[in-house]
């Protein structure tokens, strides 16, 4: 992480990682920075709900009334949340024109998803949080509940929406190339 944060200081891998990690650009080549900062504080409130659950126990002589409020916040912000993330990837996937356009969507999301997610996954494990379990690890390592949720057990709870998001990155591109004559676009 660190190393990462002091590459970004070098302007050549700053350029190339902004390259491979920017979101593709919408078919009308226009953003809409409105629904980014909506969708920002969806996520916002998301986050302080999953604080106000985590320490709960802990700190529950010391919590106020409007905590309460941020975790029923963060309960209604999930919908809007993945709404407006679904409509935002899906005006960047209906640019997918080609194969290498396809890979370029893949290699994105990817990056943006797994290393942030295995980093979690294996801190998870490394401070205790579960017991190691060799096919519990290799189904979340594998993200294999994507398909089939077969082991139940979360190290990390809110990566939940991970293996829903995933799917639905692996599904659009699949679903606007079947559909891509009926789409309003």
């Amino acid at each position: 992480f660190y190393l990462f944060l002091l590459s970004l200081l070098i302007p050549a891998v700053r350029a190339l990682a902004g390259e491979i990690l920017s979101l593709p650009y919408p078919s009308t080549k226009q953003e809409i920075a409105a629904l980014d900062v909506y969708r920002g504080g969806a996520a916002s409130l998301v986050t302080m709900a999953h604080i106000w659950v985590f320490s709960q126990p802990i700190f529950n002589a010391t919590q106020q009334q409007w905590w309460h409020f941020l975790a029923v916040g963060g309960n209604k912000a999930v919908p809007i949340f993945v709404m407006l993330s679904g409509f935002l990837i899906f005006r960047a996937v209906k640019n997918i024109q080609s194969a290498d356009d396809l890979s370029r969507y893949i290699q994105r999301r990817f990056l943006r998803i797994y290393p942030v997610y295995l980093f979690t996954l294996l801190l998870g494990y490394g401070v205790g949080q579960m017991a190691f379990d060799l096919p519990n690890f290799l189904s979340q390592v594998f993200m294999v509940r994507t398909i089939n949720p077969v082991y139940l057990k979360f190290i990390n709870p809110p990566s939940w929406s991970l293996y829903v998001e995933v799917l639905f990155y692996a599904v659009l591109p699949i679903w606007v190339v079947a559909f891509r004559k009926r789409l309003m676009l």
